[in-house]
């Protein structure tokens, strides 16, 4: 057998774990930060007085960091959502029929280690 031709299984699990989830993770993390910055440092404020003073109200495209005003709030609405994603519960099901209840975000940013066979 080539040693340099994959298996489906070892391709799938390589490129999970070190190619999926690593860009996953970072992610992650990543929107963990903006929401952070922007719940602390009252950017969701400013942003709409921002918004409001430039007439973004009246539909006139404001300026916000260079960019416009609606696409900003665009990102901060997908940057939610994409959070509550990572926050949903998911229901693990095994197929010995056990469950495991966890989060995305568990599944995500969790350690994967390669299977090491038991010693008889």
């Amino acid at each position: 057998m080539n040693p340099f031709v994959q298996t489906l299984p070892q391709s799938l699990t390589y490129n999970m774990v070190n190619r999926l989830f690593p860009q996953l993770k970072a992610a992650a993390y990543l929107f963990d930060q903006i929401l952070e910055e922007t719940d602390a440092g009252g950017a969701i404020a400013d942003f709409d007085a921002a918004e409001i003073a430039g007439g973004a109200d009246e539909g006139t495209p404001t300026n916000y960091g260079g960019y416009d005003s609606r696409d900003v709030h665009r990102w901060m609405e997908l940057t939610i959502a994409l959070q509550a994603f990572l926050d949903d519960a998911v229901t693990v099901t095994f197929a010995d029929a056990t469950t495991e209840a966890t989060t995305v975000r568990e599944l995500i940013v969790r350690p994967y280690l390669p299977f090491v066979e038991p010693e008889v």
